[in-house]
């Protein structure tokens, strides 16, 4: 006997009655067919199973369409029997594509039926609530991160301080410069092993020390300076030896006009002698060494010492202090030969 669909002309009374007419009690059962959301009611007196009716109803089904209760179920009055044809699906998994079958009711659905996991760093571009559609494309972003920890010197300043305490020119250190640290943390994510996005993180482990230095700016006063005729005050061994001369001077009682200026300081003549006051440095082309002289507000003297400066009639008379030479300054004078 076949089948019916609720609301033919046939009621179940009719078909038990014609079922007993033919000779034998035959049970009609009432089956909920469900076929992609579609929902139907039969009526039949056929046995066997799932499969066997499904066939009869000419609904097709393949390996991957999902049937329930299996095909292999005995019929049963009042059952109810859910088939779901499966649909092909793109799916690409970190660059990985491939068609899949799925009789998924959305996203999420058919990711858990291929036993896709994903990772604390991969991406899902569809939503897991979206509904899954014939030839649609749902997408699988294969994300990692990478971590590199470097720590870096920071470069300590150095800080200057004027002070009137310290002499012009004079510099000291109050406090050491020391460099800091830094642990410097670049993270880079990929997504299908390219390079998505870069952060950076700098904790500072231990700050710098600025260097400072103090810098002085006392000025000192300047010493007041005789007038002192240039002789380059050498010690005898590092000045060529000068013989004192014996002979008579070209003019003895002679009387020269000459120009005096002043030195003063401890060291040696270039005769050998120590400096003192009567010791006088003359040009020897004109006063030669070792002779005796008088000058006008001096006093006697003898010609023992030369210098750089002291050429023609000009003469550097000493003075045993600073004082005595800075009085003196410049002064023309008679300086009379004595021998």
């Amino acid at each position: 006997m076949g089948s019916l669909r609720i609301g033919a002309a046939v009621t179940a009374v009719a078909l038990v009655g014609s079922a007993v007419a033919a000779g034998h009690a035959t049970e009609v059962k009432a089956i909920t067919l469900t076929v992609d959301g579609q929902r139907s009611t039969y009526y039949t007196a056929m046995d066997g199973t799932v499969g066997a009716f499904l066939q009869h109803q000419r609904i097709s089904f393949g390996a991957h369409d999902r049937i329930y209760p299996a095909v292999g179920s005995e019929l049963r009055s009042a059952m109810e029997i859910e088939v779901r044809h499966a649909v092909a699906v793109r799916l690409n998994d970190g660059g990985k594509v491939q068609t899949v079958y799925t009789t998924a009711a959305d996203v999420a659905g058919l990711l858990a039926a291929q036993r896709v996991h994903l990772g604390n760093y991969d991406r899902l571009n569809n939503s897991p609530f979206e509904p899954i559609r014939p030839n649609m494309t749902v997408t699988i972003l294969r994300g990692r991160r990478e971590v590199q920890t470097k720590e870096v010197a920071i470069s300590h300043r150095s800080l200057t301080k004027e002070s009137a305490q310290l002499k012009k020119g004079e510099r000291e250190v109050v406090q050491a410069g020391h460099d800091g640290l830094k642990r410097v943390t670049v993270t880079r994510f990929y997504e299908n092993d390219r390079l998505a996005s870069t952060q950076q993180k700098e904790v500072v482990v231990n700050h710098p020390t600025d260097e400072i230095v103090v810098i002085g700016t006392k000025e000192e006063p300047t010493p007041t300076q005789p007038i002192v005729a240039s002789r380059g005050g050498q010690r005898p061994s590092q000045q060529p030896r000068v013989r004192v001369s014996t002979q008579t001077p070209r003019s003895s009682g002679r009387t020269l006009q000459m120009v005096a200026t002043a030195y003063s300081g401890d060291g040696y003549t270039a005769s050998g002698r120590r400096t003192a006051r009567g010791l006088v440095a003359v040009d020897p082309d004109l006063i030669p060494l070792g002779t005796r002289l008088y000058i006008s507000g001096y006093g006697e003297a003898i010609a023992a010492d030369t210098g750089g400066a002291i050429q023609g009639r000009r003469i550097d008379l000493y003075f045993p202090s600073a004082a005595q030479a800075q009085s003196w300054g410049v002064r023309t004078v008679s300086v009379t030969i004595l021998n």
